[in-house]
């Protein structure tokens, strides 16, 4: 006699649909514990992605910023100082 180990033999075995049911369940629990863990509310590549966009409109701010404030300096600098005014005293 022998005996097989076939899925659709064994009692309790899960079929297709219950294995799709509880994978959709898992991923469920698993967004809803993404945006619960996140620090605002959202999914986190969402987060990462607004990161991501931050730094770089920062990095190309700074390539902007840096040669106008530049050229602020070099102007401060070459401007003419005013005469000081000296004040008598008169003793």
């Amino acid at each position: 006699m022998s005996v097989t180990t076939d899925q659709r033999d064994v009692p309790g075995a899960p079929d297709g649909s219950s294995v799709k049911r509880r994978r959709e369940a898992t991923q469920h629990v698993r967004e809803a514990r993404d945006r619960l863990t996140s620090t605002t509310g959202t999914r986190p590549a969402f987060d990462n992605e607004l990161l991501r966009l931050f730094a770089q409109n920062r990095l190309s701010a700074s390539l902007v910023i840096l040669p106008v404030l530049l050229r602020l300096v070099e102007r401060a600098r070459l401007a003419p100082a005013p005469n000081p005014v000296y004040v008598r005293k008169e003793s």
